[in-house]
């Protein structure tokens, strides 16, 4: 059963001062009812919401009075790429700048599905398989560096690992698959920016759990 999450009205935090900085968060509100929508209706907007009163606790502490620098700067958003009544999932894109020469944008994913009849907020593994970490983490590497511009990952000396964070920041396509996001700098160097990498459900079958809370788009 496909669910309309129907945008309403967002939550909007905004704090504005003239040449000092603008911090706007835009929360999504839903219409779901069922406990899917509900769990990722309050993880969502605890994570916004968090994200923007640190924000401005950090510049409020921060500012120094007639310091030379473009306003200090704050976005956030979220995005829903799959709303179904057993699995959902988002990404949280924000957008920092705390003076130098430019700021950082991240992206942060928040899977939601049915485990044993409740909803919850998934973690890596309640998809695939520990035990398998190693050969999952090879694979997304060896994608990975079919891009000449992941810096990191041309040098073979580098022999890059990849921090628990990174390897669970992944949203579900559905039935397509999932979708790894890296941030600036996990990869390459800033100039090279951000990586998105597609993997089918074919492509990652070996290291996925069964049962798994995504066999109905892993299975349809």
């Amino acid at each position: 059963m496909i669910l309309a999450l129907m945008i309403q009205q967002p939550t909007i935090l905004e704090n504005k001062m003239k040449d000092k900085w603008e911090v706007t968060a835009m929360i999504p509100a839903f219409m779901g009812k069922d406990p899917v929508s509900r769990l990722a209706k309050q993880a969502v907007t605890t994570k916004m919401t968090k994200d923007f009163n640190e924000f401005m606790k950090e510049v409020k502490k921060d500012w120094v009075p007639g310091y030379e620098s473009a306003p200090y700067g704050f976005d956030s958003g979220a995005v829903r790429h799959l709303g179904e009544t057993t699995a959902q999932s988002y990404t949280v894109s924000t957008y920092r700048f705390l003076g130098g020469a430019h700021g950082v944008g991240v992206v942060e994913c928040m899977n939601f599905a049915l485990v044993n009849g409740k909803a919850k907020q998934l973690q890596i593994w309640d998809i695939f398989r520990k035990d398998k970490r190693v050969q999952l983490e090879k694979t997304i590497l060896a994608k990975a560096k079919k891009n000449p511009m992941t810096d990191w990952l041309q040098d073979p000396e580098m022999n890059k690992k990849f921090e628990p964070s990174e390897l669970a920041n992944f949203w579900v396509k559905g039935k397509d698959g999932c979708v790894w996001e890296f941030d600036p700098y996990v990869l390459g160097s800033y100039a090279s920016g951000p990586f998105t990498f597609d993997f089918s459900w074919k492509e990652l079958k070996p290291f996925l759990r069964s049962p798994n809370p995504l066999k109905k788009f892993i299975n349809p």
